[in-house]
């Protein structure tokens, strides 16, 4: 059984026939399972988007650079444009 990615807090899920076997002839029964999230220090979420806060350089941003930041299926490289403010935020898309 997979558990859709992005999925929100509080939602319930239905497993048609994962459930308990029903009275008689009646088959097995629905599994229903409550989502909740455990809150993270290491990253915010906001609606479907995951946020990390990561330390750079002032070279980094002057210069631009690539640096590993941490995905929660694994470190990613992601490229900082020159010229990038602090504060900015950079946008990876589907991840």
């Amino acid at each position: 059984m997979k558990v859709p990615a992005g999925i929100k807090h509080g939602v319930h899920i239905r497993y048609t026939g994962k459930g308990d076997s029903g009275v008689g002839n009646a088959g097995d029964g629905d599994l229903y399972i409550q989502i909740n999230v455990k809150h993270s220090d290491k990253y915010k979420r906001h609606e479907s988007d995951l946020y990390v806060t990561v330390p750079v350089t002032i070279f980094d941003l002057v210069l631009g650079a690539e640096m590993m930041v941490p995905h929660p299926e694994g470190e990613m490289k992601v490229k900082i444009p020159k010229g990038t403010q602090a504060n900015d935020k950079i946008r990876v898309a589907k991840k």
